[in-house]
């Protein structure tokens, strides 16, 4: 069954607009960074009070089980053009974007990899069950005896 589709006259809008074009609030050029909510004072007169509210709501964890996190692209973006520094080539600049390849990027995966994993009760049974039947074959048993076992022992010594 076919829904049709009527025209009909409406009544027009009686309220009034301004006659002029409206002002953009972007301007025809692209932006050249990101804006971050610690450095937007930078602009006014340091005040504690706001830069100490900016501080909070930056350390302050956001809502676990509603918000949703930050793309990676995203978060490219912010290390390569945030505003966290003024020059775009320098040693922070490169500090930030080491520290996303190398810290950011590998824990976000290693977070949603557990999401994935134990989102399904199926999923973490089976995976548990497929490493455990693994360790029983000599070359696991042996990566487990002699490298993963001793990494985490020496893991656990430095960071405990």
């Amino acid at each position: 069954m076919t829904q049709t589709v009527t025209e009909r006259n409406s009544e027009v809008c009686t309220s009034d607009f301004a006659p002029d074009p409206a002002e953009r609030e972007i301007g025809s050029e692209t932006p050249a960074t990101l804006h971050s909510a610690m450095t937007d004072s930078d602009r006014r007169p340091f005040d504690t009070a706001a830069w100490l509210a900016k501080f909070k709501d930056n350390f302050t964890p956001p809502e676990l089980l509603t918000e949703r996190r930050p793309a990676v692209d995203t978060m490219r973006l912010y290390a390569q053009r945030g505003r966290y520094t003024a020059d775009l080539h320098g040693a922070a600049r490169a500090l930030g974007i080491a520290y996303l390849r190398g810290v950011a990027v590998p824990g976000l995966v290693g977070a949603r990899l557990w999401e994935w994993l134990t989102e399904r009760f199926a999923r973490l049974l089976v995976v548990g069950v497929t490493v455990k039947l693994l360790s029983f074959l000599p070359p696991v048993a042996w990566t487990v005896d002699h490298l993963i076992h001793p990494g985490v022992d020496l893991a656990l010594r430095v960071f405990l």
